[in-house]
């Protein structure tokens, strides 16, 4: 089955594109593949830069989310070529940490961390993109632990603190625009044992849902839990994306989102997901 170009690819080929070439142009620098890395607003030289190298400072933003500039934070997003075939996200397990999430952007409830921005865009498998399609994603605190009632291990996810229980921290759904693009305001997920850091999500259409996780470089965790108030607390987690059993073996990092450090220590993180609903 035919695949679409790699987006490490996709990022070395726009950069050529770039050079020498006005934003207004950057339309009219297509590939062979039709495929085109787009942005809903500026500093782009910035972000290919950041992206192949993965190079992380010592300065992290905390204060969770109320840190966050709105207007700083570049929006990036896969614009995949029509009928081009994409390769389906892995199915991963939904983990016994679900527990229904609010629709909202902003999911942090005002919980302390490093502040991040997530861009999702949602495609089918022949890369349309899949507009209205509710996205649900929830994730752990900076200390490891889950909020939320109704969780299968209610003790294991959030150590049986009623506090915890009784509210919907890092937990909230948003439906795709029409080019199936979503964002949420977060903070950067803790770890706990036996785990790389990582999120869930599920997205659903019309009662059909595909459920997954997705991760972040070991590099960036390593520099977060090593340098970053209030993770550095708990130091660096005991598994990498390569030894989470969850993951995919080997070279597969289909699960990674891809991550940007901005100047003032916060994040930007994406990732294009391939589903069948």
């Amino acid at each position: 089955m035919p695949k679409t170009i790699s987006r490490r690819r996709i990022f070395k080929w726009t950069a050529s594109c770039l050079a020498g070439v006005s934003v207004a142009a950057i339309q009219g620098c297509k590939g062979s593949s039709g495929s085109l890395l787009s942005f809903m607003s500026g500093e782009e030289s910035d972000l290919f830069d950041a992206i192949p190298t993965k190079r992380y400072g010592a300065k992290w933003l905390t204060g969770g989310t109320a840190s966050l500039q709105s207007s700083s934070y570049p929006k990036p997003f896969l614009e995949l070529a029509a009928n081009s075939l994409c390769e389906l996200t892995p199915k991963l397990t939904e983990g016994p940490c679900y527990s229904t999430s609010p629709v909202r952007q902003d999911i942090s409830g005002g919980q302390d961390g490093i502040p991040v921005r997530l861009y999702f865009q949602v495609v089918d498998i022949d890369c349309q993109p899949l507009s209205n399609v509710d996205v649900d994603i929830w994730h752990c605190d900076a200390n490891g632990v889950y909020s939320g009632d109704g969780m299968r291990s209610e003790e294991f996810c959030s150590g049986g603190n009623e506090e915890y229980v009784k509210h919907k921290w890092f937990r909230g759904i948003q439906p795709t625009n029409e080019q199936g693009t979503v964002y949420f305001e977060t903070c950067f997920p803790g770890w706990y044992p036996g785990r790389a850091v990582h999120i869930h999500m599920t997205v659903t259409k019309n009662g059909r849902s595909y459920t997954t996780q997705v991760s972040f470089d070991d590099a960036l965790v390593k520099s977060i839990t090593t340098q970053a108030p209030l993770y550095s607390e708990r130091g660096t987690p005991d598994t990498s994306n390569d030894s989470d059993r969850i993951f995919p073996d080997g070279d597969d990092k289909t699960h990674e989102m891809e991550t940007m450090q901005l100047d003032d220590g916060s994040i930007v993180a994406w990732k294009t997901l391939v589903v069948s609903v």
